[in-house]
């Protein structure tokens, strides 16, 4: 079991220092300073009406550093699911 712990904390390491990672973070970090695009996506957030929510998501999108990002982030998403299978398939254990 330690073996699988170590090899997980390695999986991280390898993870956090990755090209995806750098990709993810630039482009946070470009949204963030956008004064623009973070009170859109605060609008975003805080609308209940489903039509306004898409106007404003049209436009959020509409930003590249957000296309970029949520891209690279389902990058991610994606392989973090590859990865929990994994661990669920060789391990037996739910919940991974």
């Amino acid at each position: 079991m330690d073996n699988v712990i170590e090899k997980t904390k390695n999986l991280i390491t390898v993870i956090d220092e990755s090209d995806l990672m750098r990709k993810i973070e630039h482009y946070q970090k470009r949204i963030l300073g956008s004064k623009e695009l973070t009170s859109l996506i605060r609008k975003y957030n805080s609308l209940m009406d489903d039509y306004e929510k898409r106007k404003i998501k049209e436009e959020i999108y509409g930003f590249q550093d957000y296309t970029l990002y949520m891209k690279y982030y389902n990058e991610l998403f994606y392989k973090i699911l590859k990865i929990n299978y994994g661990f669920k398939k060789y391990t037996g254990l739910k919940g991974c």
